[in-house]
């Protein structure tokens, strides 16, 4: 957080980050959640029909989950340098996914 706030990083969150947490359970526990996206992103992006493209791409590409492909492109098509994630799944597929010219890392190496 600290990168965020020297303005050294910015979140960029997404209709599709906002979808996936309407699912968590209990309540208190998205509108935890949803708050605390809401106070660290910088803007917020919808998903275009390119960022789906793109994400049937990565799919494919990298043996992708369509919900993580989609945060992937969204992150893509709004040029950022840098996605953060701690799910095992994306950071073991960093190789793949460096093609498209963004790069993977765990929150503990930013």
């Amino acid at each position: 957080m600290r990168k965020v706030d020297a303005g050294e990083l910015e979140i960029i969150g997404s209709s599709t980050l906002l979808a996936e947490i309407s699912m968590i359970t209990p309540k208190i526990k998205e509108e935890t959640v949803l708050s605390l996206v809401r106070h660290v992103a910088n803007r917020f992006s919808v998903v275009t029909d390119n960022a789906e493209k793109l994400s049937a791409e990565i799919m494919k590409t990298c043996a992708i989950d369509a919900m993580d492909a989609l945060h992937i492109a969204v992150a893509i098509e709004n040029e950022a340098e840098l996605f953060i994630t701690t799910d095992d799944i994306i950071l073991n597929k960093t190789n793949c996914i460096s093609r498209y010219k963004i790069t993977v890392k765990n929150p503990r190496e930013v």
